[in-house]
């Protein structure tokens, strides 16, 4: 009886091995079976997110990361601004899902708009290993944050961003513009149907449909025709618009407060956004007009609108 017990166990314990070389050797096919990634990276103008093909030569989960990071850091794209990730030190730790980026005194330096496209960047492209779903930022053991708000854990759906030629869907979707009145001080909306081929936001879309004189009787761009767009870029629910230097000059009969609150409310009115920064060539702003304090979040706000909602 002990013999053949004796036997049961061997062979538990051969299929048991057997089983855990097959999980090896499966974990360690993960990455090479699914070797094309892209490199994500922000264009010269530090306006957008945009991506390369790239082939993973690395299998297991680390090596992979270092090489993507090595990727990110390189960054020789004849359309990149420069590399990805800051110069220095980048401590590299995994908890679970997570991947905890740890840089050095060096990441403080880059601000802005162009620090939201970089860590766009970081994101997507190392969220594309199999056991990677999130990623963390900090700086000298500290949790990254911006404006003093935590950025806590991100993942590729943290930021929408334009990544150029590569989408191929087509969306409809009606948003509320808010232009203003007659008088210049009030803000009403109108219903606009955005069609997107996915290459722009629907938020970027807004701003360019409210850049733009509208057809609607008593409704009126609070814009002068100069000010452009240069990116809208979105990071949990938070919206950092950039404009052009022209947008410092306000429109002559438009009140300050209802040239930003048109954007504001415009932006505020999708789900995906609940406030707002604006910024001009991407730097902030101290005072819009001489007075009005720009260097803030701003959230949507209801008194300026003529049919309060």
């Amino acid at each position: 009886m002990r013999e053949k017990i004796l036997k049961l166990l061997i062979i538990l314990m051969f299929v048991l091995v057997l089983w855990g070389c097959k999980e090896t050797k499966e974990d360690s096919e993960d990455i090479s079976e699914n070797s094309d990634y892209y490199i994500y990276y922000v264009n010269s103008d530090c306006t957008k997110i945009l991506r390369k093909s790239y082939k993973v030569s690395s299998v297991g989960t680390m090596d992979c990361i270092n090489e993507l990071i090595n990727e990110l850091r390189n960054c020789n794209y004849k359309d990149a601004a420069d590399s990805t990730l800051p110069k220095g030190i980048v401590k590299i730790d995994i908890k679970g899902e997570i991947l905890i980026l740890d840089f050095d005194e060096h990441y403080e330096k880059i601000s802005g708009v162009e620090e939201v496209l970089k860590r766009g960047a970081v994101v997507k492209t190392l969220c594309q290993v199999p056991a990677i779903k999130f990623v963390q930022f900090s700086v000298n053991g500290r949790g990254l944050t911006v404006n003093n708000t935590p950025v806590g854990n991100m993942s590729p759906d943290s930021f929408i961003d334009n990544i150029g030629k590569d989408a191929d869907y087509i969306s409809e979707e009606e948003m509320g513009i808010y232009y203003t009145d007659a008088s210049g001080s009030k803000l009403k909306k109108d219903n606009v149907v955005i069609k997107t081929d996915g290459t722009k936001s629907k938020e970027e879309l807004a701003i360019e449909c409210l850049l733009k004189s509208p057809d609607k009787i008593g409704y009126y761009s609070v814009f002068n025709d100069n000010v452009k767009l240069n990116s809208v870029i979105i990071n949990d629910k938070k919206c950092y618009v950039d404009f052009n230097e022209a947008f410092l000059n306000k429109k002559s009969g438009v009140s300050a407060e209802a040239t930003i609150y048109s954007i504001v409310n415009t932006l505020c009115d999708t789900p995906s956004v609940n406030q707002v920064v604006i910024t001009v060539n991407g730097e902030r702003i101290e005072y819009y007009n001489g007075s009005f304090k720009m260097n803030r979040f701003f959230e949507k706000n209801y008194e300026i609108n003529e049919e309060r909602e």
